[in-house]
């Protein structure tokens, strides 16, 4: 039992008696996300946004992102704040509501479809977050022409 004496004077801070301890290897490693090796920030972001934009799930979550990379939501969100200077949830956003403007542009589909399609959960939802991120209603913005880019 001189081990678990030996343990527990040095939980308590002091040096143990018996000076001539036996040491034991380690019987392996536990791997985890801690352990493993960590993907570089550029490419970890690069691969987000890829999945991001490909996406055809309209109801795409931080958590599929990061399920995905096979990283945890907190490494993704912190990376992803600390080199896009957004968060995920709002590139997400941002990439559904380029596809909201290009439909109401290019398309006769009630906004009910286009709320369905972009993963809102009603038009009055995706009518209320358009108006918030572009200062214009759904109905101003179809009735306004469109610059084309060529």
């Amino acid at each position: 039992h001189n081990y678990v004496e030996a343990l527990d004077a040095l939980m308590r801070n002091e040096s143990p008696r018996n000076k001539y301890l036996i040491a034991c290897p380690p019987k392996g490693i536990a791997h985890r996300e801690s352990t493993s090796t960590p993907v570089p920030a550029a490419t970890l972001i690069h691969r987000a946004l890829s999945i991001i934009k490909s996406n055809e799930i309209s109801k795409l979550t931080v958590s599929d992102v990061a399920r995905r990379l096979g990283v945890s939501t907190n490494l993704l969100s912190l990376r992803f704040r600390e080199f896009q200077h957004e968060t995920v949830r709002d590139t997400i956003l941002a990439h559904k509501l380029s596809k909201v403007k290009s439909a109401l542009t290019h398309s006769k589909k009630t906004v009910q479809q286009i709320a369905n399609e972009s993963g809102f959960s009603s038009a009055n939802h995706l009518s209320h977050i358009f108006k918030e991120k572009f200062s214009v209603s759904i109905r101003e913005w179809r009735a306004k022409p469109q610059k084309v880019n060529i």
